[in-house]
């Protein structure tokens, strides 16, 4: 019985390094900031009211959002298997 609850004990730890490395905060905001720009993107080849620029200033965001999460994600699975 002390073996599991000391491997209980070392995945807690283990649960609690990594929430306090990666914030789950920032993550969220930025997962929901390219939700709401996939929804703004244009359902079909009809442009939006604003014209093509803003087609592209959303792809730009899009883009960034999508590689910062990327980048988080990355960055946490090389940080999860280091534990292991």
């Amino acid at each position: 019985m002390i073996p599991e609850v000391e491997y209980w004990t070392q995945a807690a730890e283990a649960i609690r390094v990594v929430a306090n490395k990666f914030s789950i905060n920032t993550t969220a905001e930025t997962i929901g900031r390219v939700n709401r720009m996939i929804s703004a993107w244009p359902a079909d080849d009809t442009l939006p009211a604003e014209g093509f620029d803003a087609v592209k200033q959303t792809f730009k965001r899009l883009s960034n959002g999508l590689r910062e999460i990327e980048t988080y994600a990355i960055g946490e699975e090389k940080y999860v298997s280091a534990l292991e």
